[in-house]
């Protein structure tokens, strides 16, 4: 699954920040330009600036979604990772679809590097929940 096997927690959250911020700087760039757009009351240009500016991330959820309901979960859980890892999308429900998929895939190893990764990114109201699901997976891998 597009390498997260072969990447520990650490190089996958500090490649993870260096894409999140990549993406940061190109939104804070296209609002400058769509700001710009719409002094110059070039008002379509700037909506299809500002549009360009999330739709990756959601389209990626989407299909991601359609995968998942359709029963492809190796395909979606490959979706969701790659919104997360090559998008850097770090929005919860990215993780916690992903997280669920790895469940049911019954891949407890890449969850629980999910889980560890989700827990570096969320926020203080997750993270008691999620380090009771990592001590839970530990639990799982260990009678393994």
């Amino acid at each position: 699954m597009i390498g997260l096997e072969k990447i520990s927690v650490k190089e996958a959250i500090g490649l993870i920040e260096g894409r999140r911020d990549d993406r940061r700087d190109r939104l804070e760039e296209r609002n400058r330009l769509a700001m710009e757009l719409i002094g110059l009351g070039r008002l379509k240009e700037a909506k299809k600036l500002i549009e360009k500016s999330t739709s990756e991330q959601l389209t990626m959820f989407a299909r991601a979604e359609d995968c998942e309901n359709c029963g492809e979960l190796e395909e979606a859980a490959k979706l969701y990772w790659h919104n997360i890892f090559v998008n850097g999308a770090d929005a919860s429900a990215n993780f916690k679809r992903l997280m669920d998929v790895l469940e049911r895939l019954n891949r407890c190893d890449c969850e629980m590097k999910v889980a560890k990764i989700y827990l570096h990114f969320a926020d203080r109201y997750e993270s008691g929940s999620l380090e009771h699901k990592i001590e839970e997976l530990k639990s799982r891998l260990a009678s393994v």
